[in-house]
């Protein structure tokens, strides 16, 4: 995503918000201005793919991230963070979701990010093999095409996290964008998808 909120473009401050992360997915294509160069430098791997079904909806793309980090046995994860790229303030959501998902019971499958009581479905820690299995339950990629993000961390054991305000503020129209004074570029999409 090419829109810039303080000098950087929404996909450099997700990416900037999971810099401590061993390995990264990027759902959506790779931009021209996606500069390798300008990524935090601290993010040791950032693998971009697409979704099997072209425009197949958050699950699927989720899936499809899941599947890009190609997490051996050995280099598994205690925890994966899933986040939206249209959020303008990204840095918020992605430590409390971590901290929050670091200190949970054995129990715990998943925290869900929530503001005022709504669930944020694409801002989620999940347990990997947690996810592994709910991406599996719907036959995977294709099963989830058309699915929205919920239907993955519904059947989990999870908690919910109460997010700030200003962690949850994302653009998904052009007056998003000029309600929070990012300028749009000629014809600039909108549409983004999540970063793992």
């Amino acid at each position: 995503m090419q829109l810039k909120y303080g000098g950087r473009t929404l996909l450099e401050r997700a990416l900037g918000a999971v810099a401590d992360a061993r390995r990264v997915a990027v759902v959506g294509p790779r931009r021209a201005g996606d500069s390798q160069a300008r990524m935090p430098e601290r993010v040791v791997e950032v693998v971009y793919v697409s979704e099997v079904v072209t425009h197949g909806g958050p699950a699927a793309a989720i899936a499809a991230g899941f599947g890009a980090l190609d997490l051996a046995d050995g280099d598994r994860a205690e925890w994966i963070i899933v986040l939206p790229a249209d959020l303008i303030c990204p840095e918020a959501a992605a430590a409390l979701l971590y901290d929050a998902a670091l200190h949970a019971s054995a129990l715990v499958d998943a925290v869900v990010g929530e503001r005022a009581g709504h669930a944020q479905h694409l801002a989620v820690a999940y347990r990997p093999v947690a996810l592994e299995g709910a991406i599996a339950r719907w036959g995977g990629e294709f099963g989830l095409a058309g699915r929205p993000a919920r239907v993955l961390h519904e059947p989990l054991r999870k908690l919910f996290l109460n997010l700030p305000a200003g962690a949850c503020v994302d653009i998904d129209s052009p007056d998003d964008a000029l309600a929070h004074g990012l300028h749009l570029p000629p014809a600039a999409s909108t549409e983004l998808e999540p970063v793992i």
